[in-house]
C-alpha cells in the first residue's frame, strides 16, 4: 500500500497508480456485494468485471510494496523495519478492537477480534514479506538468499494445504502467491528499473498475454478458492495465475502512464494515492457490514451503478480518513501513523 520512505522528489506517477488500484479494490467489492449479494452467490467468480480486477490488483499492490520496501530497507535498515511494524501490524490490532465494538454481543470477543484481524490479510502478508526480505538481505551470498526464498515457499505450501495446519497460518496461501511478486518488485528496485522502462511494445505484449490468460482462466483457479498444493496440476495452475497476474501488472503500469498524464496533476488523486493504506483499512469493515448500506440501495444494480457507488465511497472514505487522522489514538491504531506526521 503506502510506501514507508518518501523522497523529496516524489514521483506522483505511483500515487496515481495506487489511487486507481484502491478504486478497483472497492469496485470489486461493490460488484461482489451489491450486484451478486455476497460470497454465497457464486456467479461473481465468472463476472467479467470482477475477474478482470481480481486477476492482478492485489499482486500489483504487492509488486509496488516490494519495490519501495527494498529502497526503504536499503536506506534505513532496522528503523525502517520498525516503521513497517507500526504501519502494518498496528492497524490489524486496531481493526480487531473496532470489530469488537461493531459486533457487540453478536459474537464472542475472541471471534470478533479474529474477524477484524483476518479482514486485513493483505497487511499481514505484506509484513511477513518485509520481514523475510530483511532476513534475506542479512547475507549477500546467492545460496543464502535462494534458500530463504525457496524454504519460505515450501513451508507456506505445507501450511496452506495440510489440514488442520492452515489454522495456525490462515494466510499461508496468499503468502505463497504474493511473496515471489514482492521479491520481484524488490529486485526491480535494486536494478534501477522504473515505469519509464515500460514502453508501448512491452505494454501491448503484456496486454495481449493478459487477455489470453483472462479468456482461459477458470472460476475455480482463483487463489481465494484453490490454494497451492504438492500436486502437478495445482503447481501448473499457480504458475498460470501468477503469469496472468504479472502480465496484468505490466499492463496496468503501462496504462497508468497515460492515466497519470490525464489526471495525475490533480492533487486529490495524489492525496488518495498516498492514503491507500488508510482507505484499505476503512473499506474493510464497511463491506463486511454492508447490510446497512444495502437497505438504501436498489435491489438490482448494474456496473455503472457499482462504479459510481465505488467512486463515491472512495471520496467518502478519504473524507473520513482526513477527519479521523487528527485523533492520535485513531491515527496510530487504525492507520499506523505518528502524531508528528499528522501535525505536518
Amino acid at each position: 500500500m503506502n510506501e514507508i520512505h518518501t523522497s523529496p522528489q516524489r514521483d506522483t506517477y505511483w500515487d496515481t497508480v495506487k489511487a486507481l488500484l484502491i478504486f478497483l479494490v472497492i469496485l470489486g467489492h461493490s460488484v461482489q456485494l451489491f450486484i451478486y449479494h455476497g460470497w454465497n452467490m457464486k456467479g461473481f467468480w465468472d463476472d467479467p468485471v470482477f475477474k478482470s480486477i481480481y486477476l492482478f490488483h492485489m499482486p500489483l499492490f504487492m509488486l509496488i510494496s516490494g519495490y519501495f520496501a527494498a529502497k526503504s530497507l536499503a536506506k534505513r535498515g532496522k528503523p525502517a523495519l520498525l516503521r513497517y511494524f507500526q504501519r502494518l501490524a498496528l492497524p490489524c490490532v486496531g481493526m480487531g478492537l473496532l470489530y469488537l465494538l461493531l459486533d457487540g454481543t453478536d459474537k464472542s470477543l475472541f471471534r470478533s477480534a479474529c474477524s477484524g484481524f483476518k479482514a486485513l490479510w493483505f497487511l499481514i502478508v505484506l509484513f511477513e514479506c518485509v520481514i523475510l526480505y530483511y532476513i534475506m538481505q542479512l547475507k549477500q551470498q546467492i545460496w543464502y538468499k535462494s534458500a530463504i526464498f525457496a524454504l519460505s515457499i515450501l513451508v507456506a505450501i505445507l501450511f496452506g494445504s495440510t489440514p488442520p495446519i492452515p489454522r495456525l497460518w490462515p494466510h499461508a496461501t496468499m503468502f505463497t502467491y504474493l511473496w515471489p511478486i514482492f521479491v520481484l518488485g524488490a529486485v526491480l528496485a535494486k536494478k534501477g528499473v522504473t515505469h519509464e522502462h515500460i514502453n508501448w511494445k512491452l505494454g501491448v505484449f503484456c496486454t495481449g498475454l493478459y487477455l489470453i490468460g483472462f479468456a482461459f482462466f477458470q472460476s475455480d483457479w482463483y487463489v481465494y478458492v484453490r490454494p497451492l498444493a504438492f500436486q502437478i496440476d495445482s503447481l501448473l495452475i499457480d504458475l498460470f495465475r501468477s503469469g496472468v497476474a504479472l502480465a496484468g501488472c505490466c499492463m496496468a503500469l503501462w496504462a497508468g502512464k497515460y492515466i497519470h498524464r490525464w489526471v495525475g496533476k490533480y492533487r486529490i488523486i495524489q492525496n488518495i494515492g498516498k492514503a491507500t493504506l488508510a482507505l484499505y483499512v476503512l473499506q474493510t469493515p464497511f463491506f463486511d457490514k454492508s447490510k446497512i448500506l444495502s437497505n438504501y440501495l436498489p435491489e438490482q444494480m448494474g456496473y455503472l451503478d457499482a462504479a459510481c457507488l465505488s467512486l463515491c465511497l472512495v471520496l467518502a472514505l478519504y473524507g473520513i480518513y482526513l477527519a479521523s487522522r487528527r485523533i492520535p489514538f485513531i491515527s496510530q491504531l487504525l492507520y499506523g501513523e505518528s502524531i508528528t506526521r499528522n501535525a505536518g
